[in-house]
């Protein structure tokens, strides 16, 4: 049962029966028989909820009962939004922050009436004690937007992509956005690029990218690069590489046939195969599509002792350089949809100075580096621990 909150001068507020206000003068309290004789010559309170009611329009210049009138409707509509039941905290602020900003000049026109009533400086003062701290209470309920900046923060942007959205933000160390970006597509990840431009990936119905394109700040397309038929299903992370290739990761299907081939447990293979976890780096051609001028495959590091008639047979213990096509034989999780996703890569990441690539297979909860100077051929080349090829293995 989900617990009452706290009797608050914010959401306890029974205008007809009994008001609970802390931080009002007594004298408030003596009035709610008043208030109840207000809203019943009112009609009582208005049944609508109260973001369809606006703050009331001003009264006539001249003042009259009218303005009376007007008053104790704002002072209910007030009451009614800081004690909805369906609102939480932070909604009820915000809009009660719109009657607030209107009370100066409805207290004004009171005040500049000669004859002010004992009840109209009641409802004056609990509008003041209401709206007196609620930016403040805005502030301590908020629920989104910027929720904390220590003076230790770093100045910057923050670049938040939607995930499955169609639209990308960029915020300051305020919490104000600056720019952002939209699409009419899903935009499942973006980069920031140093030239200002948005390197994004958009999806189509499955989880894998239909293209990565790359997008200038008034969103038109710098360059676009889609998926080479249905060899290769981009995936997950990319990113911009000095040289100006883009490194990108995917993941390619082998058939169950070639996963025991390769020496996959066949109780675990599922009927669609297997697939695993691919990288390719693609030199930009004109503003469209460009060539592959690297690329490493996981399927090239395959080592299993399930076997021994199958190739890449071996004892995973002493291959740290390989990958265990079977790893997940031997964990709880090892279900046939597990086999299929054995790797789940999330994450891929350059470090320029040493030419190294990481990898961050889920599954494995491991990070993998590889040497980026290793050629396409020797980084495919098996030749014992691949010491003699200069690729360095998997950690």
């Amino acid at each position: 049962m989900r617990q009452q909150p706290k009797l608050s001068k914010f959401n306890a507020i029974a205008p007809v029966a009994l008001i609970c206000l802390g931080g009002v003068k007594t004298a408030l309290v003596t009035s709610i028989a008043a208030i109840a004789i207000a809203a019943a010559l009112l009609g009582g309170l208005h049944s609508q909820a109260y973001a369809d009611s606006p703050p009331p329009k001003a009264a006539r210049a001249s003042y009259s009962t009218d303005a009376s009138q007007a008053l104790r409707r704002y002072t209910l509509q007030l009451l009614r939004i800081l004690s909805a039941p369906d609102a939480n905290h932070w909604q009820r602020y915000r809009h009660a922050i719109a009657h607030c900003a209107a009370a100066p000049t409805r207290l004004g026109e009171i005040r500049a009436n000669n004859e002010v009533s004992p009840l109209d400086a009641t409802l004056i003062a609990l509008t003041k004690d209401l709206c007196a701290d609620l930016d403040q209470r805005l502030e301590d309920a908020r629920t989104v937007g910027l929720l904390v900046n220590h003076p230790e923060a770093m100045s910057g942007y923050v670049l938040i992509p939607g995930q499955s959205n169609e639209y990308v933000h960029l915020i300051d160390h305020l919490g104000r956005v600056v720019h952002s970006w939209r699409f009419q597509v899903t935009a499942h990840h973006a980069k920031l690029l140093d030239n200002g431009n948005l390197l994004v990936g958009y999806r189509g119905d499955r989880s894998d990218y239909i293209a990565i394109v790359e997008l200038d700040p008034d969103n038109n397309v710098v360059w676009k690069y889609t998926t080479p038929g249905n060899v290769l299903y981009l995936h997950h992370d990319f990113l911009k590489m000095p040289n100006g290739n883009v490194l990108m990761l995917a993941y390619g299907i082998k058939t169950r046939q070639d996963a025991i081939e390769a020496g996959a447990n066949p109780d675990v293979v599922p009927s669609n195969g297997m697939r695993y976890d691919y990288m390719i780096e693609v030199r930009p051609t004109g503003s469209e599509g460009g060539d592959i001028a690297w690329e490493w495959s996981v399927w090239d590091y395959i080592v299993q002792d399930f076997d021994p008639t199958k190739p890449n047979y071996g004892d995973p213990s002493e291959h740290p350089e390989l990958i265990d096509i079977n790893f997940l034989v031997e964990t709880p999780r090892s279900t046939p949809r597990r086999a299929w996703d054995w790797l789940h890569t999330n994450a891929i990441d350059y470090n320029p100075v040493l030419d190294q690539i990481m990898l961050s297979p889920r599954n494995h909860s491991e990070l993998w580096i590889i040497d980026r100077s290793a050629t396409t051929e020797e980084a495919a080349a098996r030749s014992g621990a691949n010491a003699a090829n200069g690729n360095t293995p998997p950690v």
